[in-house]
């Protein structure tokens, strides 16, 4: 993303151990990008209504990945999910973008994810094997 030129990027990642590894990949060629651990189901350290975009590439499937049916997910998944759009919800600047890049199919995740009068689901896209949708807070 910083190549294609986006410059003010905000990485969070729960493992410290992945922060760090990534902080010295990307210090050189990328050093405006900012790193942070934080558990993006409660990232309270953050000011509301601040991001223009948060996009979430695996961290929903790690949520998701319990072991249980994805057709009737436990409480304890459905909680997290929650926990981590809210926040994402929280995060955005009216107008804002929540884009998840998913390898969920959408008869599993859309009934998740939606917000009714919060965001808006305004692309769904089949990449094979993944999808990406993508949301625009109200």
């Amino acid at each position: 993303m910083c190549s294609d030129g986006f410059k003010d990027i905000f990485n969070v990642d729960y493992s410290e151990k992945v922060i760090e590894m990534m902080k010295e990949r990307t210090k050189d060629a990328f050093p405006s990008l900012k790193w942070a651990t934080m558990d993006f189901r409660n990232m309270s350290e953050l000011e509301g209504s601040s991001f223009d975009v948060v996009l979430d590439k695996g961290s929903l499937d790690a949520l998701w990945s319990d072991g249980g049916s994805q057709w009737n997910p436990s409480e304890s998944v459905l909680s997290d999910i929650n926990a981590s759009l809210n926040e994402a919800l929280r995060l955005l600047k009216s107008g804002g973008k929540f884009i998840s890049i998913t390898f969920g199919q959408p008869h599993f995740r859309l009934p998740h994810m939606k917000r009714p009068n919060c965001w808006d689901l305004i692309s769904n896209e089949n990449l094979g094997l993944y999808y990406i949708y993508t949301f625009q807070k109200c």
